[in-house]
């Protein structure tokens, strides 16, 4: 129960929380663009296979790579880190004039999004007081959740329009990436 919970650790908790939802939005979103990327491009089912999953393998270097980050500068700039390249890769897709520069755009979203799930909730779980930590982290989930929600929601609305739906995925990064200026520093890393 978030009942009593400060309300600047509720705001916290929430902005750090998107970047889950840039997960859910991006999951729920290329199940959609799929058949449209493929026919635009050409492209073959193994090429079509490596543009969905090259987020995976990015993502696993941005969740190794971000923890030392964050150790090292701070969860703020790993947020902002996260953040800024999720919403760098968004972009980059959906201005994507090859297929070569659709798939680095899908790896540098890849990266945003690997660092976002590592740091999201350790950073969640470190403003949260001992209290309302465990409901605060179970945002992430929930935020989840409501982006794959949101990207079918998306897929509807714009039909075939792959390009406006990949790019529809940078506002919330938008968002996230000047989060930068009120989240504070989690007080366990001002601490070490």
């Amino acid at each position: 129960s978030f009942q009593g919970a400060p309300p600047f650790v509720l705001a916290c908790a929430f902005f750090a929380a998107l970047d889950a939802l840039l997960l859910g939005y991006d999951i729920g979103v290329v199940s959609g663009i799929l058949t449209h990327v493929r026919r635009e491009f050409a492209l073959s089912t193994v090429q079509t296979e490596v543009f969905a999953s090259a987020i995976n393998g990015a993502a696993i270097v941005g969740a190794l790579s971000s923890g030392f980050i964050a150790d090292q500068f701070g969860r703020k700039p790993a947020l902002f880190l996260s953040s800024l390249m999720f919403t760098t890769g968004s972009f980059l897709m959906s201005l994507a004039p090859t297929y070569r520069k659709l798939v680095f755009g899908r790896i540098i979203q890849g990266y945003g999004v690997g660092a976002g799930l590592l740091i999201s909730p350790m950073f969640i779980s470190e403003i949260a007081p001992p209290k309302f930590r465990g409901s605060l982290v179970t945002l992430s989930e929930v935020s989840l959740s409501l982006g794959v929600l949101l990207a079918f929601v998306v897929n509807f609305a714009l039909g075939g329009n792959w390009r406006w739906m990949l790019a529809l995925g940078a506002a919330p990064g938008v968002l996230l990436t000047l989060r930068i200026l009120f989240l504070p520093e989690s007080p366990r890393f001002l601490i070490s």
